[in-house]
């Protein structure tokens, strides 16, 4: 080998993901305020513990490897190492041990519904195909979609409707049918 070196890659196996939608607004703050005792549902949403789960919260630090997060409705309540997390007593409690949660997952550059299976075009821009790939955006953990170029009408209903959480999907924002230059390519 005239002294080169073979240089072998090993990946590493992948770990069990947990992606909880919107968690990435909420993960910035390590310790919000708990619930205050006697009020665990105040207000009539239910109360979820997410247990022992490695926390990655994208603050660029290191990840939480026992983390505890209270979930009241939607709306994350407490988030921090278990040992400092208190427990409502009426909660649901998930044990996660082996998994790993993070923020949802941002796509900043997407042509949402021109591409169904391997034909491309404008044809492929249906309401099926476009609620078929938020739903699979959404599947693999991306929670927010930005759709460049050719949004037409339906972009702009179904931008409504999934910000909602009806039909089920990653959120989409656009900018518009884009732009661009007689007889040149379409944006």
């Amino acid at each position: 080998m005239s002294g080169r070196q073979r240089v072998v890659w090993v990946r590493p196996r992948p770990k069990p993901v947990l992606l909880i939608p919107f968690l990435g607004m909420f993960a910035c703050a390590r310790h919000v305020p708990e619930v205050p005792p006697g009020r665990e549902n105040g207000t009539g949403a239910a109360v979820t513990v997410l247990r022992g789960a490695r926390l990655i919260d994208g603050k660029g630090g290191r990840p939480i490897e026992d983390a505890t997060l209270v979930l009241e409705g939607q709306r994350l309540r407490a988030v921090g190492p278990s040992a400092e997390v208190v427990v409502p007593p009426s909660a649901k409690v998930l044990e996660l041990a082996g998994k790993t949660i993070l923020p949802g997952l941002v796509s900043n550059h997407s042509h949402l519904g021109m591409v169904d299976g391997t034909s491309a075009g404008s044809g492929n821009y249906t309401r099926a195909n476009v609620s078929r790939q938020v739903r699979q955006f959404e599947m693999y953990g991306v929670t927010t979609v930005t759709s460049l170029g050719f949004n037409r009408a339906l972009f702009y209903e179904l931008q409504k409707q999934l910000s909602t959480g009806r039909p089920r999907g990653a959120d989409i924002f656009g900018a518009d049918r884009g732009f661009e230059f007689p007889s040149g390519p379409h944006p």
